[in-house]
C-alpha cells in the first residue's frame, strides 16, 4: 500500500509537466488571399500552426530573429526562397510557394517571452 500511495505521489508530481514539453499546436485559418494572421504570445520551445493552403500560393511568415520557422508538407520540408531583415528592429521573413493543396505545419522554435509572428498569404 506504501509502494502505491508513493507511485500515485510521483505521479501526479510529473504528469502535469509532460505536456509543457511537447508542441504547443494552434490552427490557422487564412480564408482568402492577400489575408494575414498575427500571432501574439510566449513561445517556451516549439509550437506547430497547421494551415490549408492551395497550390502556387505564396506564404509570407515574419517573426521575432530569435526564432526559427520551418514548413513542410506531407512530411517533407519546405525551404524559403527569400530571407530579409531590412527593417530597423531585427526581424526574419520567409517566403514560401506552395507546390501542392493541403495541410501545410508551420513549425516554430525557439525560446520568446512576447513573440509576434505574422502569416500572410498572397
Amino acid at each position: 500500500m506504501k509502494y502505491l500511495l508513493t507511485t500515485l505521489t510521483l505521479s501526479s508530481l510529473f504528469l502535469p509537466l509532460l505536456p509543457s514539453l511537447a508542441a504547443k499546436h494552434f490552427n490557422l485559418y487564412l480564408p482568402i488571399d492577400k489575408s494575414c494572421a498575427v500571432y501574439k504570445g510566449k513561445i517556451d520551445h516549439a509550437q506547430t500552426f497547421p494551415l490549408w493552403i492551395e497550390r502556387n500560393r505564396q506564404l509570407m511568415i515574419e517573426t521575432d530573429n530569435q526564432l526559427e520557422v520551418a514548413v513542410s508538407f506531407q512530411n517533407q520540408i519546405m525551404s524559403p526562397y527569400q530571407v530579409n531583415s531590412l527593417y530597423s528592429r531585427i526581424i526574419s521573413q520567409y517566403s514560401y510557394r506552395t507546390s501542392a493543396t493541403g495541410k501545410h505545419i508551420i513549425s516554430i522554435q525557439g525560446k520568446a517571452e512576447k513573440a509576434t509572428i505574422t502569416f500572410c498569404l498572397k
